[in-house]
């Protein structure tokens, strides 16, 4: 690449992922100020993963990269990562809350909502102290290396049962990209003819919306996967029926999911225990591949509840836990019922102690009369007792000592961190503070962003992919 930044005879394009390293590598020095922020549209289906959407979520950031000093990088699987210099926290989320709205009929961001984890679809970078993070995510990415975010985006194609190998239609189509920062009298672009690709960008906007031609706009050659989109369709009472026939045959143990329960403190992390349960995502890919299970909260509730106590049914009859504890995923009737006996003279008797049996706080609202019997009866018999689902508000509402609980998970809502005001915050504080630190469990921490949340608030035990990691 010569002085002007066109590319010399015979040598290849640069990816955007190595525009990104570069830049990244270049902020090294220059962290000050600077925050950055990733937003993940592979995540989005197929439907809402055209080339038009893709510019028109670019095009969002434009205003604000033009209003401060920084870059904006569309990379190759479609995600888009800005980075801006002295910028506040609150114009990168009004850029990033518009994109919210554009997509707001994807089915893969609606259920992102729905079971809370929606806070993985972007993910924010204050780069006076999480450079290394954000360097190492453009290490990845130029490298071709997967993350967990890749796993999710590999079980949403399998929700739309798009398949992975053969022959893919490719149609190239022109893209915002950005470059690496000016540096040295070089300025490096990520295509060499810039006049024709911003022509051809122009020609394809229509309406009030065209894009005019702007020299500091790089573009670059991406390829997008042209295949039909696969319509989703509502959960439905019959689709229950289904499930429950399906999981009186199916062997459980290839949908069991084993997950550790982490108390982190600085640099320092230590398993206390590890939750068996079966992934809801892991049902509708094995079951109801072309069915959102989280379109209807009501029979998502009575879906759980089915597999708690299939659960338990399960680990009576088929494992050998080991001398490490275990909370296993039940519900109230399972307790009471007789089937219980047969768990605990499996697994019970001295191991018991080393087991914590987890409500559902729906489950527990639902017959709390029943709940007292159950809790006697556990108690009796020397389990311990965990109550999850609880959102913020539910949980300060909670008290665990009166319920007789030995923990609590609390369940990381990315709308109320973003929402909530100070008061909101030391009320949940004073929350965890009387249940007791190490007795509050911050669950679906599946990013940074959560992990924070749970430290602000005086959380020490985490669950969740994320936290896997540390």
């Amino acid at each position: 690449m010569d002085r002007t930044g066109r590319l010399q005879k015979g040598q290849n394009k640069a990816s955007p992922e190595e525009f990104l390293r570069d830049y990244a590598k270049s902020l090294n020095r220059h962290r000050k100020n600077r925050r950055a922020v990733l937003v993940r549209l592979s995540l989005l289906s197929r439907m809402f993963s055209k080339p038009h959407h893709r510019r028109a979520a670019a095009e969002t950031f434009i205003p604000i990269r033009r209003q401060f000093e920084g870059e904006l990088f569309n990379l190759s699987n479609g995600d888009i990562v800005c980075a801006l210099h002295k910028a506040r926290l609150a114009d990168l989320d009004e850029a990033v809350l518009r994109i919210r709205v554009m997509f707001r009929d994807d089915h893969n961001l609606k259920f992102l909502e729905q079971t809370e984890r929606d806070d993985l679809f972007c993910q924010w970078f204050d780069l006076e102290q999480d450079y290394d993070e954000f360097y190492n995510f453009a290490q990845r990415r130029f490298r071709g290396q997967t993350d967990v975010y890749d796993r999710l985006t590999q079980e949403f194609s399998a929700r739309e049962n798009l398949p992975t190998g053969g022959q893919q239609k490719i149609r190239p189509v022109i893209s915002l990209d950005l470059a690496a920062p000016e540096t040295d009298g070089q300025r490096p672009y990520a295509g060499a003819n810039n006049g024709q690709d911003s022509k051809r960008f122009a020609q394809e906007e229509t309406g009030s919306r065209r894009l005019k031609a702007n020299p500091k706009i790089r573009f670059v050659e991406i390829k997008i996967e042209e295949r039909e989109p696969v319509e989703m369709r509502q959960f439905s009472s019959a689709d229950l029926a289904k499930i429950e026939q399906s999981l009186r045959t199916i062997d459980l143990a290839s949908l069991l999911k084993k997950q550790a329960v982490k108390l982190i403190a600085g640099d320092h992390s230590k398993v206390v225990f590890s939750e068996l349960s079966v992934p809801i995502m892991a049902i509708q890919n094995s079951i109801l591949p072309q069915c959102n299970l989280a379109s209807d909260l009501q029979l998502l509730r009575l879906l759980r509840r089915l597999t708690d106590h299939r659960t338990l049914t399960h680990v009576s009859n088929e494992m050998d836990l080991d001398v490490s504890p275990h909370c296993i995923r039940t519900t109230v009737h399972s307790t009471i019922d007789p089937a219980f006996d047969r768990f605990h003279n499996q697994h019970g008797g001295a191991g018991a102690k080393r087991i914590i049996l987890e409500y559902s706080f729906i489950d527990i609202l639902g017959d709390f009369d029943k709940y007292l019997l159950a809790r006697s009866k556990i108690r009796d018999l020397g389990y311990r007792l965990c109550i999850g689902d609880l959102d913020p508000q539910t949980f300060c509402m909670m008290d665990r000592k009166r319920i007789s609980a030995d923990f609590e998970k609390l369940r990381y809502s990315y709308r109320f961190d973003r929402s909530a005001n100070e008061t909101e915050l030391f009320e949940l504080k004073n929350a965890v503070a009387t249940a007791g630190r190490h007795r509050i469990i911050l669950v679906a921490c599946q990013s940074k962003n959560a992990f924070r949340f749970g430290q602000r608030i005086g959380i020490s035990l985490f669950q969740g992919d994320y936290a896997e990691t540390l």
